[in-house]
């Protein structure tokens, strides 16, 4: 497997794991890189990981998302039900857990984003 890839599901892993406690040295090490090669691939560091972890959640939710459009005949308020149905699965799924704590954590974290 390429660096980035690597790099990026090593700390997808550690995030969920140890959440932002997680340092960029144990991402590296964890992945069989250095800080200089994770900085290159990516050059925001921790927020740049953290950041690509959260699409993928997007990533994940897109093919119901786009087959729900496809398939939809619907009026608007079915197509917003549909909506709501994919993200309360994809979000809340057993499998998501941990995504949800990191979530909470970042924002905890950086609240003056979250008060603007």
């Amino acid at each position: 497997m390429k660096a980035r890839p690597r790099i990026l599901q090593t700390a997808r892993a550690l995030f969920l794991q140890h959440g932002l406690d997680v340092s960029l040295d144990t991402i590296a090490a964890e992945a069989g890189t250095t800080r200089p090669t994770l900085y290159s691939h990516f050059p925001g560091g921790k927020d740049a990981l953290l950041l690509e972890t959260f699409a993928f959640l997007n990533d994940a939710m897109q093919p119901p998302l786009q087959q729900l459009l496809q398939d939809s005949q619907q009026d608007l308020p079915a197509l917003l039900r549909g909506f709501a149905r994919v993200v309360q699965h994809h979000f809340y799924a057993p499998e998501n857990i941990h995504f949800q704590r990191l979530l909470i954590q970042v924002l905890v974290q950086n609240r003056s984003c979250t008060s603007r």
